[in-house]
């Protein structure tokens, strides 16, 4: 019987660990969010806003735990927004594809090159 102790502390730990690197969503998600894990209640409401230095291609959702809404505004406030809203508990990974502005002779050395973004959203 105590030979199962170790395990189930083990087991715990890793547990805890899986959680840790989860962080909670703030309420806009940013470029500065790209790559990140992020858990949300569910329920909850997120903005994502990624800014117009980049022309960004069809925002995709792989996941059905989460809901993305664009937003469109009057006036241009310089960046795309998308409301977040968590359905269901499970994940949901958003990718977007930007590229940089077309300016005549911009491309040198790189302002055209493909920024990736995702974020993947855990529901609980």
């Amino acid at each position: 019987m105590r030979r199962f102790v170790p395990v189930a502390a083990i087991a715990t730990s890793l547990a805890v660990l899986s959680c840790a690197q989860a962080a909670v969503a703030p309420k806009i998600v940013t470029l500065r969010n790209n790559g990140a894990t992020l858990t949300m209640q569910k329920g909850a409401h997120r903005q994502l806003h990624l800014t117009n230095q980049y022309q960004w291609s069809g925002l995709r959702v792989k996941g059905s735990a989460v809901r993305a809404v664009g937003i469109y505004f009057l006036r241009d406030p310089g960046y795309r927004a998308w409301d977040l809203m968590a359905q269901t508990r499970g994940k949901t990974v958003i990718t977007a594809v930007g590229y940089g502005a077309n300016k005549p002779g911009s491309c040198d050395p790189g302002p055209c090159s493909p920024r990736y973004f995702h974020v993947t959203l855990l529901v609980r």
